[in-house]
């Protein structure tokens, strides 16, 4: 099981360096393209949760993987038979093409490390989170039905729902890269982040969804400005490892969030998590003001 999980996490890891390295290069407006590839990814997110609890509830687990690798070999199909055809556009959003801004791409980079705290801390204990509080939520589901609906079964279509509203999260961050100062849209969006989460650790039933609604808004709503942020401070040519480095970050040292919420939960309380979360984010906003004073005279 570890070396299965192993390798379908390399496997699935390649796309982003690739994937986002050729948004940023084959792709007039760059911004948007970050915004349509969010949408789908987020398209995904949220089909996850509820299709495969629903699998899980009729065949059981090991079902999901058979159908998790007949989608993989899918998409070897697709790529088979729709091959890319490089074209080298430019974005006259983004600047002239020179040899980009290391230390700005650094300071970035520590903003996205934890970014990915913040949206794998929030992703894992979501589900959780809606189990323990939304037991109104719960109740009013039952009366609708005849038999008696599992409860994760509930919190993960919540969640579904949630991670859909941020399909329109990712194409608003991708329309206002587009039209106005990327480091400004960024640091509006993790700002208004911060309350919200902290806001969460205090909510049940439908103000709780409500609430995960507008986080998870903006939360993945800030990604396709982040990439595009990548792509403004590092050259052509080294765009796929600049992205590749990103998501190290972001999937490797951002998966320690998994172990962080495990043990805030033991010793303060799962409602202690968002909290935590909400200090993250205001970690965030603190780098992103250094990007903004740092770059304020060159961009």
């Amino acid at each position: 099981m570890v070396l299965s999980l192993a390798g379908l996490g390399l496997f699935s890891g390649i796309y982003h360096p690739i994937g986002l390295g050729l948004i940023s290069k084959e792709v007039r407006h760059v911004s948007m393209g970050m915004g349509y590839n969010g949408m789908f990814g987020n398209l995904g997110l949220a089909m996850a949760p509820v299709s495969t609890g629903i699998i899980c509830w009729l065949w059981g687990p090991k079902v999901s993987y058979v159908i998790l690798g007949g989608l993989n070999f899918l998409g070897v199909i697709i790529m088979l038979f729709f091959p890319i055809t490089l074209a080298l556009v430019k974005d006259k959003t983004l600047p002239e093409e020179n040899g980009g801004n290391l230390q700005i791409f650094l300071i970035l980079l520590v903003a996205m490390m934890l970014g990915g705290i913040a949206y794998r801390g929030s992703t894992v204990i979501l589900p959780t989170f809606l189990s323990m509080k939304g037991s109104g939520i719960f109740q009013w589901i039952s009366s609708l039905t005849v038999t008696e609906v599992p409860k994760n079964l509930v919190a993960t279509s919540v969640t579904s729902v949630v991670f859909l509203v941020g399909m329109a999260g990712q194409f608003t961050g991708g329309r206002m890269a587009g039209r106005f100062d990327l480091r400004l849209c960024y640091l509006s969006f993790h700002l208004i982040i911060v309350p919200f989460a902290f806001l969460i650790s205090f909510a049940s039933d439908i103000s709780l969804v409500a609430l995960a609604i507008i986080y998870f808004f903006f939360l993945l709503g800030m990604q396709p400005i982040e990439n595009t942020l990548v792509a403004r401070y590092t050259p052509k040519k080294l765009r796929h490892s600049a992205y590749g480095t990103k998501f190290v970050a972001t999937f490797g040292i951002g998966a320690l969030a998994v172990k962080m919420v495990q043990g805030i939960e033991a010793t303060s309380g799962i409602e202690s998590v968002f909290k935590m979360l909400s200090l993250v984010s205001l970690s965030i906003v603190t780098v992103i003001l250094i990007i903004i004073y740092k770059t304020k005279r060159t961009d």
